[in-house]
């Protein structure tokens, strides 16, 4: 999904910074597909930026890191 990349690109600095729903859809796609890796990326990059996040980023960053998918899919 170009999107999914092109925020990724923007996490790590390679493109310029993205519309906000732009990193809550790839939070969706890498949660949907069970990719803790990118998921917690995405999510680390959300709680630095957009600091309302911060505490909500927290806590999806440890069941991600727990593997707890299911949970994850119910927020």
């Amino acid at each position: 999904d170009y999107l999914v990349a092109l925020a990724l690109k923007s996490v790590r600095g390679e493109v310029p910074r993205l519309r906000e729903e732009t990193y809550t859809a790839a939070l969706a796609h890498f949660r949907d597909r069970e990719d803790a890796t990118n998921f917690i990326t995405i999510a680390q990059f959300m709680k630095g930026t957009f600091s309302k996040y911060a505490d909500d980023m927290d806590v999806l960053i440890d069941l991600a890191e727990k593997g707890n998918w299911e949970i994850l899919k119910k927020l």
